[in-house]
């Protein structure tokens, strides 16, 4: 503040200075107020250098301004010293201090009598009580009195002035509550009215940092009042309370809703908010809703200001507008919130952004919207801004109503209803009559608008049923009307039968506003009501081919039959096809369905075919069931949507075999239930039941592995050859079968010749596997009788048997045998009622042989002796005759030489 100043030294112009202070500073120009306290201040180190010093304290003193002097120093002349007399205006408003560090106490000093000028008797700047009250800073007028918020009663505090008939009653809670110090307890205040009781709401923002709203309520015996309810805020900082409004909705004097403003509150996307307060229970108060500005302005300060706007959507309810000057970059935001039956919908209307109007700054900072100011009858909207107050005028909300009639009200059967006799479909069958009906609530007077409306016919189906005219379905077009009803008449047409003549038909209507150059005297445009409906759906009756009574009682009968399948074999694929037999014995049938609930083995594919009197409809689809439950349904609609009455239906479903699926059970059950929407059924054969006998297809191999092909064997009878069978049992099918194999070993080969089982018969794997000697009890004089049971047959692991034993002579034989057959036979059998095999059932028996060569033993000790001793006589005389030829005599090198 002092930069701009020069020093200027040698020049003290001390009249100059107060001249400046009296004729500039306290001037009206400047924001002086007549009549204020003024205060003046010299501050002073010499004697003045310039002139007319008495002028400037005379006209100090004809403007009451109270002077004070502080000389600083030592350096004044006995003229000096006059002059600083002369200029306070009582020698104790006169301060000598040594040097200008001592201006600290001399401040201190001039603050408590300052204070005591304001009135206090005590020399304590520590408490006030009224000084710093700021009476007005919010105020209440109404009819019996005006109140006055004084934020800065007894330390900030706070509290309420009310003036009655001149006089006076302050009104607080800080004798009460000692936490109210520096609450600002007045900041804002409202009245309110609530079973004829009066009100005073008051908010204290800065109580305990979070705010807080206190309802007085006034004591009709003793005449004063007292706090009845308290409203704390939960966010520190948020400023809750700082703006109050009482709304009465219904605009029947009784106050309905308290809105209490926070704008400093913050949370995600969100700088400000208002609550919204039930009154109508005073003792158990509810503050549940919360209104909010647009997302993501966190600094907008929503709630900066709310007023209630008398009803400007024409629905007889007043509403709410709430300023957030900060919004949009400090252009600032207003709100508009409908009023409902008992609640501000809290979301808003309409939302007014000053963006679009370069310069202006902080709309909605205080507003008002109770009055007409342009007489047209509706509310209009005071809003203020930086240096700027806009008015914004509110325009006609209309609502506009349809109606739909039929003459005649429903269409005959003879008009659609085809049956032997030709129908002419030229002319109309029903004549549509769409009314329009406009009504202002909140201005009165005529008014015209211009609308555009859409009639559709049927419009949820692909293929039509009714017509305006030459096949059109849907017109479009535009009507001005005023507040009088006003009817346009549209003719619908039958292009051809119709068969579906239970779903219902339905004419919508649609309109919307159109928007066109103003034709009111004011020279404003109307707008729709948001809440009017601007579509309309009529049904449009067809006569039921029912009776005089117009009930149609249909009588269903279902009949299954699966034709010659008297099995299905799981494992395979087989097919089953089931023929379905629906009858209809009555009248019309609406919506026959016919449920074929049937075991999760089977899997639908398709429907096969259909017959019956004409060409019907049926249309099948798996209900929704649980992946484990053992059973399914299908669900077959049956010429949707009417079954006509005496006609049947006949259809054939084909369902295949699920192969990994388990069904444990020897005889399948279908059923089928027939079912309708009409009210009236007769029930008696509805449902039907059909039994089919189950096999599991199975494909088992018993096939001869690795076994003993040939052995030969002496007729001596001590001599054993031991022989081995290997059967390979094997599952090529879905199903795990228990399985019993039979071997037939032979006992008795031949005469003499045995064979003689060395080991009882074993498998690989005996696991499942039961050979006990208690099925071994086949054995006779000849065979050996052996019987395995395998109780679960896996597919791909086969089992192997083994059959170990020896081959030998009972006795020697004397005579020459050529050759024998050892066998044995593999059998293998298995629960026919529950099994079949889907191969060649040859599989099923197995044997296998091994030759037998049987010769007789010779004793070759004499042969070899003989044959040694020939060959050791025959070397000798090969030597001997070798030797007398010289063989032996001459060496070979010099034979080779000589030669």
């Amino acid at each position: 503040l002092m930069d701009a100043i020069n020093h200027m030294e040698q020049v003290t112009d001390t009249a100059k200075a107060i001249k400046f202070v009296v004729s500039e500073v306290f001037a009206e120009k400047t924001g002086a107020r007549e009549g204020a306290k003024k205060l003046l201040i010299v501050i002073t180190d010499g004697d003045s250098t310039d002139f007319g010093l008495q002028e400037a304290i005379e006209l100090a003193k004809r403007k009451n301004i109270v002077r004070w002097v502080i000389a600083v120093g030592n350096n004044f002349q006995e003229r000096g010293k006059k002059e600083l007399n002369d200029i306070a205006s009582y020698p104790e408003n006169l301060y000598n201090i040594a040097d200008y560090t001592q201006l600290n106490n001399v401040l201190k000093s001039l603050k408590e009598k300052m204070y005591l000028i304001e009135g206090t008797q005590e020399s304590d700047s520590a408490s006030f009580k009224m000084e710093m009250s700021q009476g007005g800073f919010s105020a209440l007028i109404s009819k019996d009195a005006m109140v006055f918020g004084t934020v800065g009663a007894y330390d900030w505090s706070g509290g309420l002035m009310e003036y009655v008939d001149g006089k006076q009653v302050f009104i607080n809670v800080s004798q009460a509550e000692n936490d109210m110090k520096d609450s600002y307890l007045g900041y804002s205040v409202a009245g309110a009215n609530v079973s004829d009781t009066s009100l005073y709401i008051v908010g204290a923002p800065r109580y305990l940092h979070k705010g807080k709203v206190v309802i007085f309520s006034k004591n009709l015996s003793t005449g004063s009042w007292a706090p009845i309810q308290h409203i704390n805020g939960q966010q520190i900082g948020a400023y809750f309370g700082c703006e109050l409004c009482s709304v009465d909705l219904t605009q029947d004097g009784g106050t309905d809703l308290l809105l209490i403003g926070a704008p400093l509150y913050h949370d995600y996307g969100v700088g400000g908010m208002v609550r919204v307060c039930v009154l109508r229970n005073l003792e158990n108060l509810t503050c549940t809703d919360t209104l909010y500005g647009k997302a993501g302005n966190v600094f907008g300060r929503f709630g900066s200001a709310i007023s209630e706007l008398r009803d400007v959507n024409g629905d007889g309810i007043n509403d709410v507008a709430i300023g957030a000057p900060l919004e949009d970059e400090h252009a600032g935001c207003l709100y508009i919130f409908n009023g409902e039956r008992h609640r501000i919908n809290p979301v808003y209307s309409q939302r007014i952004s000053a963006v679009s109007r370069a310069g202006l700054k902080y709309l909605g900072q205080s507003i008002h919207g109770i009055w007409d100011l342009t007489g047209d009858g509706l509310t209009d909207l005071a809003v203020g801004a930086l240096g700027t107050a806009l008015v914004f005028r509110s325009r006609p909300v209309i609502n506009v109503t349809a109606s739909v009639t039929f003459r005649p009200q429903k269409i005959p059967l003879e008009d659609f209803l085809c049956n032997q006799t030709p129908l002419d479909f030229q002319g109309p069958v029903t004549n549509a009559s769409i009314c329009f009906h406009l009504l202002s609530p909140g201005k009165p007077g005529e008014m015209s608008i211009h609308l555009t409306y859409r009639l559709d016919l049927d419009s949820e189906r692909q293929q039509r049923r009714v017509t305006f005219s030459a096949s059109q379905r849907s017109l479009t077009r535009n009507l001005s009307i005023s507040q009088k009803e006003i009817c346009v008449e549209q003719n619908i047409f039958i292009p051809d039968c119709i068969e579906d003549y239970f779903s219902p038909i339905w004419l919508n209507v649609s309109f919307t506003l159109l928007e066109t150059p103003p034709e009111t005297a004011e020279g404003y445009q109307p707008i729709l009501n948001p809440q009017c409906d601007q579509a309309l759906s009529v049904l449009l009756p067809l006569q039921k081919n029912c009776g005089v009574d117009e009930v149609c009682e249909d009588e269903l009968n279902v009949i299954l039959n699966s034709g010659r399948v008297q099995k299905l074999v799981l494992g395979r694929d087989s097919l089953l096809n089931l023929s379905v037999l629906l009858n209809n014995l009555n009248e019309d049938s609406y919506n026959a369905i016919v449920t074929i609930s049937y075991p999760a083995v089977l899997m639908f594919n398709k429907i096969m075919k259909l017959s019956g009197n004409t060409g019907e409809r049926v249309q099948c689809s798996l209900e929704e069931t649980a992946r484990e439950s053992p059973t399914r349904s299908l669900l077959c609609l049956v010429n949707h949507p009417v079954l006509p009455g005496n006609t049947s239906v006949q259809f054939v479903v084909e369902f295949g075999t699920l192969i990994k699926d388990e069904f444990r059970n020897n005889t399948m059950e279908m059923r089928a239930t027939a079912s309708s929407d009409n009210s009236q059924t007769n029930k008696v054969h509805m449902e039907t039941i059909a039994h089919i006998t189950v096999f599991k297809g199975v494909h088992i191999i018993l096939s001869g592995f690795e076994s003993t092909r040939n052995i030969r064997i002496t007729q001596d009878k001590n001599v054993k050859k031991r022989v081995i069978h290997t059967y390979k049992l094997e599952s090529r099918g879905q199903h795990n079968p228990p399985v019993n194999v039979t071997f037939t070993i032979p006992l008795n080969i031949q005469a003499q010749l045995t064979f003689t089982l060395t080991q009882p018969i074993f498998s690989d794997s005996s696991k499942g596997l039961d050979c006990s000697n208690e099925q071994n009890k086949g054995l006779t004089s000849d065979n050996l009788t052996v019987t395995c049971v395998v109780h679960s047959l896996e597919k791909n692991k086969p089992v192997i048997f083994t059959i170990i034993g020896d081959v030998h002579l009972t006795e020697s034989h004397q005579r020459s045998l050529n050759k024998s057959v050892m066998w044995s036979r593999g059998d293998i059998s298995f629960n026919q009622n529950r099994y079949i095999e889907l191969s060649n059932p040859l599989s099923h028996s197995v044997e296998i042989f091994t030759e037998v060569e049987i010769f007789e033993k010779y004793d070759l000790l004499p042969v070899i002796i003989g044959s040694s001793v020939g060959g050791l006589l025959l070397l000798l005389i090969v030597v001997a005759g070798m030797y007398k030829l010289g063989f032996f005599k001459r060496s070979l090198r010099d034979q080779l030489n000589e030669e």
